[in-house]
């Protein structure tokens, strides 16, 4: 497979390399990679919550219940809502 990049981006993708030691084409398939990734979480909504109940397994933490969870984010918005009164 061929690729032509502009000469700006190609500029920065060679830097990128130089700075880290790296080779061009790993610098080219890390940034593809990661943009094919998060084109997935993006058609997956549910890939956060995932990722987030595989955090809590690994650390053995307990998931939060429908309950705890709403009063954690009703408590969450109450206190978004009074630091933006006090700043003002």
């Amino acid at each position: 497979m061929e690729v032509e990049f502009s000469e700006g981006l190609l500029r920065e993708v060679r830097r990128l390399a130089s700075e880290q030691g790296r080779s061009e084409a790993e610098v080219v398939e890390e940034a593809v990679r990661s943009y094919v990734v998060r084109l997935a979480r993006v058609r997956n909504p549910d890939f956060l919550f995932d990722r987030i109940d595989a955090w809590q397994r690994e650390r053995g933490v307990d998931p939060l219940s429908e309950e705890d969870a709403a009063k954690l984010a009703d408590q969450e918005l109450h206190a978004m809502r009074w630091e933006r009164r006090a700043g003002r």
